[in-house]
């Protein structure tokens, strides 16, 4: 192979082992959970080096030499932290089938790799190529946007295609005349931080594992093509070697027929004896590739690093029931429904709405009388818990057009509105999402225990939402706005349904703006508009 030397590790390893066991969550493998994981990760190839030999494979590209170069560089941090509390981190960011932790005296390999480079069953042979990457959205329409602008890449298809045509001729190598075929072609995966672009195709195979390796090693998705000539590139461009990364890490059972490894792509290399690891990242390069673009889609990867899991939390929604029904029952539903699907939960909308109708105060009259404000709550695993409070009396008021001569909402004391002491991070995936996870909500009101609800802001400036409702100010006469999604907010049911209405439109809204706004207002589908005002701290 035309590869840098071997450096920390070397080109093989392999242990025997008696037995094994299928644990479908993460053993406790004991780790101290005493030193905490390093905060700063350096790139050992400058932005400047990087562009360098972008520009360099590109006019590689151009003179026919290639047609496309996965081009990666190592970065590196000081390394005190537990490898088995690290590993269970980036299993928790980024679970997959194929996560693996290798523990020497020497290194630690924390692989939380998501591709699969073979699998072999008896005589089936299967890959699943990788090629095409794009970021979640952090609510279900951005992340619909981001799936299907995945889909339609014609970058990232013609990535895709040119590794899958290469997969094919390397297991054409291996397996018998005619069996190699596609079985799928361009599939997006969802996986908690990404949408990845795969392809499987599949052989019929009888050779041993050794020539099975010397077909398809190393996996085309992680060179390029064509793989000698590009493989010559990689060593002249690339800054270091690559150790595991890219290599390959699996399990073969007894009898050699049986044997599953994955391309440690996403993997921490620890170095214990120099206190130190390495994480690569990198892309493919292709004739219309913009070497700024690659350079920051390099760094998105190496986000994961640095993130923190989410923490435990079951989905909510909260529903006004008055006059023996539930208030905006659909819509509350299906963003039960659509919140369910983004975080891969497995839910049963028609079992959410059984526990709903089956609740007593549905069928007594007496607690129907009046308003009741209900908790639904929904666990990943599909458990579903209803519960009930009373609310005070009164009718809401639904619609700018119920204002009338605003008597109505006038004659009700504004709810008193304190600031929050410190911004909300937009790009936290729970602001677009009800859950049980309000801890920073909470935190919020405790500072502030004078207030009735406090306004939030972001970490530009910019206000999102109260810890209870939408937020809707009166900036002009009659024009009433309400912050877009993307300053981190909840979609709310009255928010959504007053903007499909027209009576509300999105506008970015500076917290300096809010004093001098005609009038501001909370919104939500348990007690409609309510009237506010900003209190001093």
């Amino acid at each position: 192979m035309e590869t840098h030397p071997p450096d920390l590790l070397p080109l093989a390893s392999f242990a025997i082992f008696d037995s094994f066991e299928l644990e479908e969550n993460p053993p406790d493998l004991g780790g101290t959970g005493a030193l905490a994981p390093p905060s700063e990760w350096r790139p050992l190839l400058s932005r400047q080096d990087y562009l360098k030999a972008v520009g360099r494979i590109l006019e590689l590209i151009a003179r026919g030499e290639t047609y496309q170069v996965n081009f990666t560089f190592p970065l590196v941090a000081e390394w005190e932290a537990d490898d088995v509390e690290f590993y269970h981190r980036l299993v928790a960011l980024q679970p997959s089938p194929q996560t693996a932790l290798l523990r020497g005296n020497d290194f630690g390999i924390l692989c939380a790799s998501p591709e699969l480079f073979f699998e072999l069953a008896g005589e089936r042979l299967t890959t699943r190529p990788m090629k095409g990457t794009t970021p979640r959205g952090l609510w279900p329409e951005a992340d619909a946007h981001a799936r299907a602008s995945l889909a339609a890449s014609l970058k990232d298809r013609a990535e895709n295609v040119m590794i899958v045509d290469l997969m094919r001729n390397d297991l054409g190598r291996v397996c018998k005349v005619g069996s190699v075929h596609v079985d799928t072609l361009f599939s997006v995966e969802q996986y908690p931080t990404v949408w990845q672009m795969t392809s499987t195709v599949r052989g019929t195979c009888r050779e041993s594992l050794s020539r099975i390796f010397a077909a398809l090693f190393p996996c085309g998705s992680v060179t390029g093509t064509p793989k000698i000539r590009t493989m010559h590139i990689i060593r002249e461009l690339e800054p270091a070697a690559r150790n595991v990364y890219c290599g390959a890490v699996g399990w073969v059972a007894p009898g050699g027929r049986h044997a599953r490894f994955s391309v440690p792509i996403r993997t921490v290399l620890a170095d214990h004896a120099r206190r130190v690891a390495y994480y690569y990242i990198g892309s493919g390069i292709v004739a219309d590739s913009d070497p700024d673009r690659e350079y920051s889609e390099c760094l998105d990867k190496a986000r994961v690093l640095t993130a923190t899991p989410l923490p435990s939390f079951s989905l909510l929604e909260t529903l006004r029931f008055e006059n023996g029904a539930y208030c905006f029952l659909d819509a509350h539903l299906k963003r039960l429904t659509a919140s369910a699907a983004y975080f891969g939960w497995d839910l049963q909308t028609e079992r959410v709405r059984t526990a709903l109708e089956s609740a007593s105060w549905v069928s007594d009259s007496a607690s129907s009388a009046s308003p009741l404000r209900v908790r639904l709550i929904v666990s990943s695993t599909g458990k579903v818990s209803v519960s009930a409070t009373p609310l005070p009396p009164g009718q809401p008021i639904w619609s700018v057009r119920d204002f009338g001569s605003a008597s109505a909402l006038e004659e009700r004391p504004p709810w008193r509105l304190a600031v929050a002491d410190a911004p909300v991070n937009s790009k936290n995936v729970l602001l677009y999402h009800k859950t049980t996870a309000r801890e920073m909500y909470e935190s919020a009101r405790r500072a502030h225990p004078a207030a009735d609800d406090v306004l939030l802001w972001n970490e530009e400036g910019f206000v999102t939402e109260t810890t209870i409702a939408n937020l809707v100010v009166e900036k002009r006469p009659g024009q009433f706005v309400t912050p877009p999604l993307a300053c981190g907010l909840l979609p709310g049911i009255l928010r959504a349904d007053l903007l499909s209405r027209r009576e509300i439109e999105e506008e970015p809204i500076h917290l300096s703006e809010v004093p001098r706004a005609r009038r501001i207002f909370l919104i939500n589908s348990v007690r409609g508009w309510m009237r506010a005002e900003l209190i001093s701290p």
